[in-house]
């Protein structure tokens, strides 16, 4: 519960960490949460829907649950702000429910696990980020012009 990772609220990240990875990654956590409590059907019929209702607009989380719920006839407010408004690892019974568990477990008792055609590009991106030399190298401490963006 200590780790930074956790303490990153995806839904309110607030403006010092609004592109910290815990957001994309707790994010898609949370979809993942969303897809096994609702299931396959309802959950690809939300990725369709959304875009096509919010076409041309704003919206925000709020509005997103209130449209999942509406579109899957279930309860999904305890979902989203157990996994995107607490700033701790989701309990374990709330874990298991994701389905999360049993795919780590499998994925490590897997002889060997494929990684999918885009995991190069996904590793760079993330190495991008943890060294914060946006892929060129040129970091302050090597001796190279800083840039100041305001």
């Amino acid at each position: 519960a200590d780790d930074p990772f956790w303490q990153v609220k995806p839904g309110d990240p607030g403006p010092d960490n609004q592109f910290d990875i815990a957001v994309y990654d707790r994010g898609a956590l949370a979809l993942q949460a969303l897809r096994n409590e609702v299931g396959d059907d309802t959950f690809f019929e939300l990725l369709k829907g959304w875009p096509a209702e919010h076409a041309h607009a704003n919206a925000n989380v709020g509005d997103f649950v209130r449209y999942a719920e509406r579109v899957s006839g279930r309860p999904l407010a305890a979902l989203f702000d157990t996994w995107l408004y607490e700033p701790s690892r989701p309990a374990a019974p709330a874990a298991a429910d994701a389905g999360l568990a049993e795919a780590a477990l499998s994925a490590r008792s897997a002889a060997r696990v494929e990684r999918p055609a885009s995991w190069k590009k996904i590793a760079a991106t993330n190495t991008v980020h943890d060294h914060g030399d946006h892929g060129h190298g040129e970091r302050p401490d090597r001796g190279h012009a800083v840039h100041e963006h305001h």
